[in-house]
């Protein structure tokens, strides 16, 4: 462990991290103070982590707010549902903020809401939406996904 010297001239052991695992080359480099400032955990199956673009998080069209909960709906599965109530629930805002925040992220284009209509089998109709969340913003030129399950010409008007 390394030492840090006071302007008091006392010294204090200072934490290092060791790179370069077990390897003979390996070198130690303190924490904090002129050294490491980030500290991270070694990721590996108990401890799992998410991969997010470092630009998709540099957005600066995004607030921190945005950007927090475009990583945590980032971390979940892919088909995982956004439910709007839930997050509120989760994060301990209001549900007005977390439509804010969703919103912000549908005009940067990291967010898009998509409202479903099909038809009941009794021949109503029912509708759904859900929101669909991309790591890079959405080009305008992608392609939908389907927006109904019947087809345009049995829509009656």
């Amino acid at each position: 462990m390394g030492t840090r010297a006071f302007h008091d001239g006392t010294a204090e052991p200072r934490p290092v991290v060791s790179e370069g695992g077990s390897h003979s080359g390996s070198t130690e480099r303190p924490i904090g103070s002129f050294g490491r400032t980030v500290i991270r955990v070694e990721h590996d199956r108990e401890r799992p982590y998410v991969m997010i673009a470092k630009s998709t998080l540099s957005d600066r069209d995004l607030s921190f707010e945005q950007r927090g909960l475009l990583a945590f709906l980032l971390t979940k599965p892919d088909d995982w549902r956004v439910r709007p109530e839930h997050l509120a629930e989760e994060s301990g805002v209001s549900r007005a903020t977390i439509y804010r925040l969703l919103q912000g992220l549908r005009k940067a284009g990291y967010v898009r809401r998509e409202d479903v209509v099909s038809r009941k089998p009794d021949g109503t109709f029912s509708s759904m939406s859900f929101y669909l969340v991309f790591e890079r913003p959405e080009q305008p030129e992608q392609a939908s996904i389907p927006r109904s399950n019947f087809d345009d010409a049995d829509v009656p008007f």
